[in-house]
């Protein structure tokens, strides 16, 4: 799904790195990468900013969180940068727009409604049930419940084939940060390139689930259904907990 963009970006890269050698007077002061998180989200990029911190590039901006189609996926967008880049004391997050949201104004506008695609959705609701237990926020049995048959239902919808299992599906998630195979095997980059893999604790232990791989793998697929627009209406439970992410999500950026 990816790999034009990743080997794009490596071997662009991985050009400058050359002119730099051949002139010596030349030198990257760093890295200021701009674009839109709804058609490249950050573990996307985030191979390519592994490959530039391991050739001693590591005075890094990234734009992230400016646009998003929920505030569910903006916050989303600024976790998997920290995790995916395996974020350093010299990154800068620009601006990260999300997190200066007003979250019942925001609904209210939109009258609780949100439009995006049905792979969105997915992701989305595993992300939000997930980051009570890591943000350490009180979690209600109940919304718990509601989160977890919305995400099956979408689940069920685009991966018909597979069986259910958000856990599984939540290390899947962990897996996306890994430099795709097939721009390993077009590169020919695994024996020079350390950080092909994200080296995150979340990312280690999904490696270890084969089931995870098997989801990861269908993820990467083209899937039309994953790409059908849905119009969902979050519940004031919903909101109430993104509400509460946000607010977790500014202290651990504070940090």
């Amino acid at each position: 799904k990816y790999s034009g963009i990743q080997s794009e970006l490596i071997t662009t890269l991985r050009n400058i790195l050359e002119l730099i050698k051949a002139k010596s007077r030349l030198a990257i002061v760093g890295l200021d990468v701009v674009g839109s998180d709804l058609s490249n989200r950050p573990y996307v990029i985030a191979p390519f900013l592994r490959y530039a911190a391991e050739k001693g590039i590591t005075n890094i901006t990234y734009h992230a969180a400016e646009d998003f189609n929920d505030i569910i996926d903006g916050l989303r967008s600024l976790d998997e940068l920290i995790t995916f880049t395996e974020y350093k004391d010299s990154y800068w997050i620009g601006h990260a727009s999300v997190l200066g949201v007003n979250v019942g104004k925001y609904y209210r506008e939109r009258k609780l409604n949100v439009v995006c695609s049905r792979q969105t959705l997915l992701d989305n609701f595993i992300w939000l049930s997930r980051m009570c237990g890591l943000l350490k926020i009180t979690e209600d049995p109940n919304l718990q419940r509601e989160l977890k048959l919305k995400a099956e239902e979408q689940f069920k919808v685009i991966y018909p084939t597979l069986s259910v299992s958000a856990d599984d599906y939540w290390d899947s998630m962990q897996l996306r940060g890994d430099l795709t195979e097939a721009v390993v095997e077009e590169l020919q980059v695994a024996s020079v390139f350390r950080s092909l893999r994200c080296n995150d604790a979340r990312c280690k232990k999904a490696r270890k689930n084969e089931k995870a791989k098997a989801y990861c793998h269908e993820y990467l697929k083209n899937n039309a259904k994953g790409d059908e627009i849905v119009l969902v209406r979050h519940t004031d439970a919903i909101i109430r907990l993104i509400e509460d992410v946000q607010k977790g999500m500014m202290k651990m950026i504070s940090k």
